[in-house]
């Protein structure tokens, strides 16, 4: 016998949950992936060194079998790394404002020259992606050799702009920020164009009715329809800046005092007890020097400094970036 419903049995029935629970439920369901992702990803693999972080184990103990607890003695540790060599955050710090100064507007430049299709365009767009066309590894292969053979051939030694026994230090810096730079345009280019061809015509005809020339186009409707791609940008460069190596594992012959707090971490990790760690603060003869907690300790200190100052930034930037509407 079929049963028939009333409005009112309708209207019970509907308001059976309210629209905040219903709402509450829905997003509480939304992030149940991302927050499981969290905990199996990184709290759950990276459990293991998170906890090395507070732990000493002896020198040679691969599997960390015999470790002492030893609280926040590793992160002192790291404090008097950074203390005893200043560069790795100085060079950390100068690459990440060259990435988000010169490297990012100078991309948004060029992705808006190949977007408009200037002169030489498709040109111009080979050229800056060359770098990825080419493996990293081989391109500073050919740089380094190319400026090699040209110190050889002209008989100056001091030609090769990357050999740190010949050139000061603040030129050595200054040519490996510029093959940073250079390496990160194909990508950047890439992004924004993709970001630039995704812009509603109607806007950019609306743009051109209303007798805009191309730097008025360009910042009152293209800059903010492409700010949200600027704002990923910036987050991934400032979440990355202690951990780009710029490509110092290309040139060998680059001076320590050129690494960054990158290259830094990848250089220990890859040899934990015949690493940097031990000149001038931590001592090789200490049977308690295995490196890896104070790598890790390292690691839980940047995410620390990190991540509020990524979140804090992104907020900034959705509230006060400009907008389309």
């Amino acid at each position: 016998m079929a049963t028939l419903y009333s409005a009112n049995n309708l209207k019970v029935r509907n308001s059976f949950l309210s629209r905040k629970t219903k709402r509450i439920i829905f997003y509480s369901l939304m992030l149940v992936l991302p927050l499981a992702q969290f905990a199996i990803f990184y709290v759950y693999v990276n459990f293991k060194s998170i906890s090395m972080a507070f732990m000493e184990y002896p020198m040679y103990d691969f599997f960390g079998e015999s470790g002492a607890v030893v609280g926040f003695k590793n992160f002192g540790i790291v404090f008097d790394i950074l203390k005893a060599r200043p560069y790795l955050l100085t060079n950390s710090l100068i690459l990440a404002f060259f990435m988000l100064c010169v490297a990012m507007p100078l991309a948004i430049l060029f992705s808006y020259y190949v977007y408009k299709k200037r002169f030489l365009h498709g040109f111009y767009k080979v050229i800056l992606f060359l770098p990825q066309i080419i493996s990293g590894v081989v391109f500073a292969a050919i740089i380094y050799g190319f400026f090699s053979a040209l110190s050889l051939t002209s008989g100056n030694t001091q030609i090769n702009p990357f050999n740190q026994t010949l050139m000061s230090p603040a030129y050595v810096r200054t040519m490996l920020i510029a093959f940073t730079v250079w390496m990160s345009f194909g990508v950047n280019v890439l992004l924004f164009t993709g970001a630039m061809n995704n812009i509603n015509p109607s806007l950019v005809e609306a743009a051109e009715l209303d007798g805009c020339n191309a730097f008025r186009e360009f910042i009152h409707v293209t800059f903010p329809s492409i700010f949200p791609t600027i704002i990923s940008f910036v987050i991934i460069t400032v979440s990355g800046i202690f951990v780009n190596q710029m490509f110092l594992m290309e040139f060998p012959k680059v001076d320590e005092a050129q690494h960054t707090i990158g290259y830094f971490l990848y250089k220990n990790a890859q040899n934990p007890n015949n690493g940097l760690f031990y000149t001038d603060v931590v001592d090789v003869e200490n049977d308690t020097a295995f490196a890896y907690p104070i790598l890790s300790a390292f690691s839980l200190l940047i995410t620390a400094v990190l991540l509020p100052v990524t979140l804090i930034i992104k907020k900034l930037l959705n509230k006060y970036g400009p907008s389309t509407k």
